[in-house]
């Protein structure tokens, strides 16, 4: 039979490869962008007790009205924008589910998408299954700095969204208040929306606050904002994400949600909605994830790898110039295999993959696995 494939030019995911390798060879994980640690023992005892008393069954389309609830107290606090839990707020199955919505919701056949790379892997395939057009703007090394005009150059009467994503995955940088203006001068007059991809919301260090583009109110008519409790509270696999956008917009995008999934899993929401009653909880993110950053850093003093600014985010990038000519790649799969330290290739954040001979780090891991992976690599 011959079957089209919508996304033929796709390959298996960067993560799942190296997931692979990673397992073959016994690696230390530095390649998985998720925890090696567990979650907090509290939210594992609220799971058990939702489930126990029988919060078991379908959750509400927009998500349980306590986890919306505190969802808005959270962005009231944090951003000082005021938002409806009952009709800006959509609880989803993780960010991705909610970029994916958000994607599906307004890109047709023909509208341009202006994705700025490295990016996370699912933006430019997740256009192209709506039959979109993704318009790549490429960041380059060391600094990876937007180019707005580059931006506003690429904008043409077919451009319907521009997806943005801070802190910054894979680099590690984030947006500045100068970044949103910029941006805020150029759809002025425009029917684009920006998606704003912000999972590590509560990962901005050196006393840096994250500047979210709910902090802008003359983009508010135009944002789809997407967030993960999973990230935030080290349980990834739970898959508890979230969407905050104008009514308007959200009714649209809930279209998509209830003919994709409908709701996450029930007794995680409840879990998720008591434990965000005490602030102090996600408050206590950012100190936790800094102390991590600053040991692998510390770690890798010795090594010939040249750390680049990590300003977010759990992820820290490396250019290893100083030791091998490799693309990254073929770097990546010597260090699995010779050295025993797992790594992502920066080249599968880039549609063109283009080698600018740099890896991803993960430093979401207990101090054990950051002192270890660091060892290994301050010998080669």
């Amino acid at each position: 039979m011959n079957i089209p494939d919508k996304l033929s030019a796709v390959g298996i995911s960067v993560f799942a490869q190296m997931g692979e390798l990673a397992r073959k060879y016994a690696a230390i994980g530095l390649e998985k962008g998720s925890p090696d640690f567990e979650m907090p023992t509290a939210l594992m005892e609220l799971s058990n007790r939702f489930i126990l008393e029988g919060k078991n069954q379908y959750a509400p389309l927009h998500g349980v009205p306590v986890l919306r609830t505190q969802i808005a107290n959270h962005i009231s606090k944090k951003y000082q924008k005021e938002i409806n839990s009952n009709s800006e707020v959509l609880v989803t199955s993780g960010a991705t589910q909610a970029l994916y919505i958000s994607i599906s919701a307004f890109v047709q056949s023909g509208d341009e998408v202006i994705i700025i790379e490295p990016a996370f892997e699912t933006y430019a395939p997740t256009v192209l299954i709506n039959g979109g057009i993704p318009i790549i703007h490429e960041l380059d090394p060391p600094y990876f700095i937007i180019d707005w005009q580059k931006i506003q150059d690429l904008i043409t009467p077919k451009t319907r969204m521009i997806i943005l994503n801070t802190p910054h995955n894979p680099t590690g940088k984030t947006l500045k208040k100068q970044d949103w203006v910029a941006l805020q001068n150029i759809v002025e007059d425009s029917q684009i929306l920006i998606l704003s991809d912000e999972v590590y919301e509560s990962l901005v260090f050196d006393g840096q606050s994250h500047q979210s583009i709910l902090r802008f109110p003359q983009l508010w008519h135009r944002t789809l904002a997407t967030f993960s409790l999973g990230k935030t509270f080290h349980c990834t696999g739970w898959r508890i994400g979230y969407l905050i956008a104008p009514q308007y917009l959200m009714e649209i995008v809930l279209k998509i949600h209830q003919n994709n999934l409908y709701a996450p899993h029930t007794a995680a929401q409840y879990a998720m909605g008591e434990y965000l009653k005490n602030t102090e909880h996600i408050d206590s993110i950012t100190p936790f994830y800094e102390k991590k950053r600053n040991l692998f850093i510390e770690e890798m003093k010795e090594s010939k790898f040249e750390l680049l600014l990590c300003e977010g985010s759990y992820h820290l990038i490396a250019d290893y110039k100083n030791i091998s000519k490799l693309n990254d790649l073929d770097f990546t799969v010597q260090l699995f295999k010779k050295h025993g330290v797992g790594a992502i290739p920066l080249s599968f954040f880039y549609t063109s993959r283009r080698s600018d001979e740099i890896v991803r780090f993960c430093f979401a891991k207990k101090e054990e696995t950051l002192i270890s992976g660091a060892q290994k690599l301050n010998r080669i």
